[in-house]
């Protein structure tokens, strides 16, 4: 994956392609994009078991806590944080908390994820999702 994202997006830095670079620089190994790893989040968010009716996405605000290493596993936790109506009655905007942890449970990104979603009749908020990569 890490190979791929620096194609993809150009991002060529030699912590992410290099296991020496990575290690002269404090690491054990090259590390993953941190924004490699909140796309693997929104990823994981929209394979939940919770469907989530999502109109459009209105922001991320995290925050990167510590390294995702070559070869780890993440998972992501998103709990409703806020909701609020809009002008428009058939939407709202729901503000996840998102933590993402790797294999040993140690967080490596933290914050919200805004989403504009279609308002259900219905009172109840989507449960907590988790999931491994």
């Amino acid at each position: 994956m890490i190979d791929r994202f620096a194609e993809l997006s150009g991002d060529r830095f030699a912590a992410h392609l290099d296991d020496e670079y990575a290690r002269r620089l404090g690491f054990p190994r090259r590390i993953a994009h941190g924004l490699l790893v909140l796309s693997v989040a929104d990823g994981l968010k929209n394979q939940s078991p919770v469907k989530l009716d999502a109109i459009a996405s209105l922001g991320w605000d995290m925050s990167f806590r510590a390294p995702v290493l070559a070869g780890d596993e993440v998972s992501a936790e998103f709990r409703v944080d806020s909701k609020r109506a809009t002008r428009n009655a058939s939407r709202g905007i729901v503000s996840f908390a998102v933590e993402l942890a790797n294999q040993d449970g140690r967080i490596v990104q933290r914050g919200l994820n805004r989403l504009m979603m279609t308002r259900k009749s219905s009172s109840g908020t989507p449960s907590v999702t988790k999931q491994s990569v």
